[in-house]
C-alpha cells in the first residue's frame, strides 16, 4: 500500500462537514434557524470519519511493521506520533495563549490545562475556542492504550478486546440513555463513547485481508451503492441525538460506524467510480492533505461574537483557510521532514534500507 488518494478525500469531506456545521451553529451562514438547524450534527459527523480513518490507519502501520520486521517499537511510533501531532497543536495554544494575554479572548486556565494534558474530552463544557480539541484528546488517549495492546498481546487477543469495547460502550450509553443527564451530549465526546469509532477501525484493518478474500465483500465494495450508504449514514447520525430511546440511541450509533466503516473499507478496497474519481481529484486530495491544521483553526474564527470582524462569513472562512496554510507549510510540513529524515537515519544505522511505506505516505498519517 502506498498513499491512499481517496482517504485524503475522505478527510476532505470530514473537515468540510466540521467547518459547515461549526460555521452554521456559530450563525455565520446565512441559513436561518431552521436551516443552521440541519446541519449542527455534521460536525460530529465528519470527527467520526476521523475517528475510523484513523484507527485504520494506525492499526494497519503497526500490522504492517509487525509483519515485516517481527517486532513494532512504541518509542519510535511516540516519536512519529508526537512529531506529527504536537506541532501545529501546540502553536495553535501558543497563539491563543498570546490572544488571551492582550485580552483578545478570555480562555479559562483550566482548560488550557486539559488541552495541554489532552483531557478536553472530561469535565465541564470547555471554552469554545479550545473546545474542539476534544477529538485530539480522544487520539491520544486511543496512542496510550491501542499501541501497547498491539505490542504485547497477539492480534486475536486485540480483536477481541476491541469487539468486547464496542459492546461495553454500547451497554454504558444505554444505561446513561435511562436516566439522560442535562449534558448528555457533553458525554457523548468521553472516551468511553466517542471511541468506539476508532474500534471500528482498528477492526477493519485487523480483518481487513479476511475480508478482502471474500467475494461477497469484493462484491459490496465495487458496488455503486456507495450514495446510497452516505446517505443512510447521514440519516443513521441524526438519530444518535434524536433517538426517542436508550435502544434506538444505541443502534443509531453502531449503524452510523458501520455506515463510515463501508465508506472506507470501499475507498481502500475499490477505488473506482465517478465517487471515487471525485475524491481522487487533486483539489480534494489536497484539503484532506491540510485538514489537520485546517480542524486545529477552524473553530477559532467560526465563532458567535458578532462585534469580531473575523466572525463575519466568508472573512472567516478566508482567515481560517489563510491560518490553515500557514500552520501547515510553516510548521506541519516541516515537523514531517524532521520527523522523516531522523526516519531515514535510524534505518541507515540499523544498515537497511528505506521502508517502502512510512507513516507518511499511507493517508497522511
Amino acid at each position: 500500500m502506498q498513499r491512499i488518494p481517496s482517504l485524503d478525500g475522505l478527510r476532505a469531506v470530514s473537515i468540510t462537514a466540521v467547518i459547515g456545521g461549526h460555521l452554521a451553529m456559530s450563525g455565520s451562514l446565512p441559513l436561518g434557524a431552521a436551516g443552521s438547524a440541519m446541519l449542527e450534527r455534521l460536525p460530529h459527523f465528519g470527527v467520526r470519519v476521523f475517528f475510523v480513518i484513523s484507527g485504520f490507519l494506525i492499526t494497519t502501520l503497526i500490522l504492517q511493521e509487525r509483519a515485516k520486521t517481527g517486532d513494532f517499537s512504541l518509542s519510535q511510533f511516540y516519536q512519529r506520533r508526537a512529531w506529527r501531532i504536537l506541532p501545529p497543536a501546540y502553536l495553535l495554544l501558543l497563539c491563543l495563549l498570546v490572544a488571551n494575554l492582550f485580552h483578545f479572548i478570555s480562555i479559562p486556565p483550566f482548560d488550557y490545562f486539559r488541552a495541554f494534558t489532552y483531557l478536553m474530552n472530561y469535565g465541564p463544557i470547555p471554552n469554545w475556542f479550545v473546545g474542539h480539541l476534544w477529538s485530539l484528546s480522544v487520539e491520544e488517549q486511543f496512542y496510550l492504550i491501542w499501541p501497547f495492546l498491539l505490542a504485547f498481546l497477539s492480534v486475536r487477543s486485540c480483536r477481541y478486546i476491541a469487539v468486547a469495547f464496542i459492546l461495553i460502550s454500547a451497554g454504558l450509553r444505554f444505561h446513561m440513555a435511562l436516566n439522560p443527564p442535562l449534558d448528555m451530549w457533553r458525554h457523548e465526546y468521553e472516551f468511553q463513547y466517542s471511541g468506539t469509532a476508532i474500534a471500528f477501525g482498528c477492526l477493519l484493518a485487523i480483518d481487513r485481508d479476511w475480508l478482502y478474500s471474500r467475494k461477497w465483500f469484493r462484491a459490496v465494495c465495487s458496488s455503486s451503492l456507495t450514495a446510497p450508504a452516505a446517505v443512510v449514514l447521514l440519516f443513521a447520525n441524526s438519530l444518535v441525538l434524536r433517538a426517542s430511546g436508550a435502544f434506538g440511541l444505541c443502534v443509531a450509533d453502531i449503524v452510523t460506524n458501520l455506515c463510515i466503516l463501508a465508506l472506507v473499507a470501499k475507498f481502500t478496497c475499490w477505488p473506482r467510480g465517478p465517487i471515487a474519481s471525485l475524491l481522487k481529484a487533486r483539489p480534494i486530495v489536497f484539503i484532506g492533505t491540510i485538514s489537520y491544521s485546517l480542524y486545529l483553526w477552524q473553530q477559532i474564527f467560526a465563532n458567535s461574537i458578532p462585534h469580531l470582524y473575523s466572525s463575519w462569513f466568508p472573512f472567516n472562512l478566508l482567515l481560517i483557510v489563510l491560518f490553515a496554510l500557514g500552520s501547515y507549510y510553516l510548521v506541519e510540513k516541516p515537523s514531517l521532514r524532521i520527523r522523516r529524515k531522523l526516519h531515514e537515519r535510524r534505518r541507515t544505522v540499523k544498515g537497511s534500507a528505506p521502508a517502502v511505506m512510512t507513516a507518511g505516505q499511507i493517508g497522511s498519517e
